[in-house]
């Protein structure tokens, strides 16, 4: 009779400590999960700066190939990077 309580009585200790152990690897799938979105979400932020960086310099290479006389290209540039701003969505824009 006393084996058979000193059973049961381990089990009852095991039964916990599983349940300890599920609910630390459930918390611990659910760090993972958000770390892979964040790295998900890093790579698309660097993905946009990529793209902003390669824009500017595209407009940059068009100002210098449309030259700085008469200022109309500096009136260009000023409202060409805004409404490309805008458009990404990403980055917001103030007037």
């Amino acid at each position: 009779m006393k084996q058979i309580e000193i059973c049961q009585e381990e089990n009852k200790i095991l039964d916990k400590m599983h349940r300890q152990k599920v609910a630390e690897v459930e918390k611990l799938t659910q760090t993972v999960h958000e770390l892979e979105e964040a790295v998900l979400a890093g790579g698309a932020a660097a993905n946009a700066v990529h793209d902003y960086q390669r824009k500017v310099q595209e407009m940059n290479e068009e100002k210098k190939t449309v030259g700085t006389g008469g200022g109309s290209c500096k009136g260009l540039w000023q409202i060409r990077l805004p409404l490309l701003l805008q458009m990404s969505g990403n980055i917001p824009v103030t007037k």
